[in-house]
């Protein structure tokens, strides 16, 4: 695990402390298919939905690293709570970049108001006196049912058409709608990450007042800090990896505690003594080491960037980017082998392997960490540099 002081933070002491407990309750979790109500309280109580939340607001405005650190260890608990914690924390990024009546009411830490929402482009909207009005469906809203507010990315029409951005891209609107403006539609059901809680939301005629929203990759910090310099989209990369390798590192851990008690049928010696066992660990270990390494390097390295007053470069972006699907797409091939050399001890529900695996392969199929995304990297590596606004 990262130990370097630079990443420590009282919220990271306090998201270790929860691990008997999240842990604990994992089955539960699963069970209600969402977040319990006192846990997403729990994490709040313990400043980890605050990271990202400028202070001038009542947060703690950490660095990325600490805030990654933090959910990195949530996730080890468990893959559900970790995720939603994810989303909780990193939503607060958009306060940064609001206008302060909005980002004041919306990131309220007095009532302690908690937000959610999905980037995609699934809303549509027209401008009307005062405002925006919307309609949409979006997919995976995890966390909603804890959430007061929950935003959804929305293509605003003119004339018919959606507005778009110098480069060709959509220009999407991030509007935020209060909790009594949407409907939560009770269809999630999956494999894996099954606690999140993330099934569809709607909204019909949803009127969102004049700046209740950001542009994606576009706003710029209202909140001035190397926080909210970040490449908005990098950092959800960042975040994605930190859940992941969290996840990875429990299998890892799960794994080596099984393979010390338990002797196979027919074996006279316990996993641990395995030669074929003992290889496939150390690799295991090695290349998670090797892509939180990457993470957390490609992290400071943007960061140093940021806080000079430097914008990030479309290399730095490119990497950031990369860094954030290779840590999702080794951690879940760790997971994988911890997996089968369990055996059938893996199966159970009771055993933490089984849902590392199934966690980490719904993760994979997040569009902030597709395949796609190393196809945009190797063509910017291979035809130069030009912008894309949402990498």
């Amino acid at each position: 695990m990262i130990r370097s002081e630079a990443y420590s933070s009282p919220e990271l002491t306090a998201a270790q402390a929860m691990y008997g407990e999240i842990n604990e309750r994992a089955l539960e979790v699963e069970a209600a298919k969402r977040l319990p109500a006192d846990l997403a309280r729990k994490l709040n109580d313990a400043g980890i939905l605050r990271m990202s939340i400028p202070k001038v607001y009542g947060g703690t405005e950490r660095t990325l690293a600490q805030l990654l650190r933090a959910n990195e260890a949530v996730a080890y608990a468990d893959g559900s709570v970790g995720w939603v914690s994810l989303i909780y924390s990193t939503m607060g990024f958009i306060s940064g970049l609001m206008p302060a009546q909005w980002a004041k009411e919306i990131f309220n830490q007095q009532k302690m108001t908690i937000s959610c929402g999905a980037t995609a482009p699934s809303g549509r909207g027209e401008f009307v006196k005062g405002g925006v009005k919307a309609s949409g469906r979006w997919a995976f809203g995890s966390g909603a049912h804890n959430s007061d507010w929950i935003a959804g990315g929305t293509m605003v029409m003119e004339g018919g058409k959606p507005e778009t951005l110098p480069t060709g891209e959509p220009r999407v609107h991030m509007l935020y709608f209060e909790r009594k403006q949407v409907n939560l539609i009770e269809n999630w059901d999956p494999s894996g990450l099954i606690g999140t809680g993330s099934g569809d939301f709607e909204v019909k005629d949803a009127f969102v007042p004049e700046d209740r929203w950001v542009i994606l990759g576009i706003s710029k910090p209202v909140v001035d800090g190397p926080l909210y310099r970040l490449p908005f989209f990098g950092m959800l990369a960042g975040a994605h990896a930190a859940h992941a390798l969290g996840v990875a590192q429990r299998a890892i851990d799960s794994f080596s505690q099984l393979a010390r008690d338990k002797i196979p049928t027919w074996q006279k010696d316990t996993v641990a003594k395995n030669p074929v066992a003992q290889t496939n660990l150390g690799r295991a270990e090695a290349q998670l080491f090797a892509a939180r390494a990457f993470v957390y390097e490609t992290v400071d390295e943007v960061t140093e960037c940021v806080t000079r007053g430097d914008e990030p470069t479309m290399e730095q972006r490119r990497r950031f980017r990369l860094a954030g699907n290779n840590a999702v797409e080794t951690a879940t091939a760790v997971a994988d082998m911890m997996y089968l050399l369990g055996g059938g001890s893996s199966i159970q529900r009771t055993n933490p392997l089984q849902r590392c695996l199934r966690d980490l392969h719904v993760a994979t199929q997040h569009g902030m960490v597709s395949h796609g995304h190393y196809r945009t990297a190797g063509i910017l590596k291979l035809m130069g540099e030009r912008p894309i606004t949402m990498f």
